[in-house]
């Protein structure tokens, strides 16, 4: 089941890919009001709470393709100043194929538990023509909205590459609910639904996990499905191992970027 659900998720990146243009740094709600992606995990970790969900783990994620084509050498110089200016990560090269050459750097915050990780690839798109694929992927424990300083980079405007103020992020966060509401899952994922007034557009029910795929007015950005647009994903897995009724829930937006 798991291997389903991996080339599950592994679909919904790439139909994000294509079909979303709109999810930007920030992710609106209707009165326009601005959000961070910490700002939404924390709602999402608030909608939680009023489902008797533990959250555990937090993460962000982002990715953008460079849209300017360099020569090798020009390439060499913009890799070297880029981990220049972001000395706060610890940069390694993590591989080199078919001309395409890996950059990785990662910095841990121990003190607030945070761990991020910064990818600089290096494409060939033609003989002596490069062009820059950035990623940006963020773990965390639950924090305040006030430990937004353990971040090195989505928080400071002064140190955020031009490529983050602009690119698309996925955010979700995972958690353990307990008690009576794990032995109906499906009843469950709607009322977490409900509690975020959205629309169902999609679903799969098995006895020991529910996905949900809707669309919920908090948040603009997302794409179209078959069953209508989607900017928010539930997914509820009971414990099959007799561990006290635990259900393991998975909330994220615009789609959940993991197997879940």
């Amino acid at each position: 089941m798991g291997n389903v659900l991996a080339v599950a998720a592994a679909a919904g990146i790439l139909l994000f890919a294509f079909f979303t243009g709109h999810q930007t740094a920030t992710m609106q709600e209707k009165d326009n009001q601005a959000y961070s992606p910490l700002q939404t995990i924390q709602q999402i970790n608030n909608k939680m709470t009023e489902n008797k969900i533990r959250t555990n783990r937090w993460h962000i994620y982002s990715r953008s393709e460079g849209t300017e084509t360099l020569s090798r050498k020009e390439m060499d110089s913009f890799t070297e100043s880029y981990m220049d200016e972001l000395d706060m990560f610890t940069w390694s090269k993590a591989g080199q194929e078919h001309g395409n050459k890996v950059w990785e750097g990662k910095r841990t915050d121990i003190h607030s538990n945070v761990t991020e990780r910064m990818v600089l690839t290096s494409i060939r798109v033609a003989k002596n023509e490069y062009r820059a694929y950035h990623a940006y992927d963020a773990s965390m424990l639950p924090i305040s909205p006030d430990g937004k300083s353990a971040f090195s980079l989505l928080f400071d405007t002064q140190q955020s590459p031009e490529w983050m103020k602009h690119s698309e992020f996925f955010v979700r966060a995972e958690g353990i609910g307990t008690g009576d509401k794990a032995a109906s899952l499906e009843t469950w994922g709607q009322e977490i639904a409900d509690t975020f007034t959205a629309t169902v557009t999609e679903h799969l029910n098995e006895p020991t996990f529910v996905s949900l795929s809707a669309n919920t007015p908090l948040w603009d950005g997302g794409f179209e499905t078959d069953g209508g647009p989607m900017n928010l994903q539930i997914a509820l897995r009971a414990a099959q191992d007799g561990m006290g009724g635990k259900t393991t829930v998975t909330i994220g937006t615009p789609i959940i970027t993991a197997e879940y």
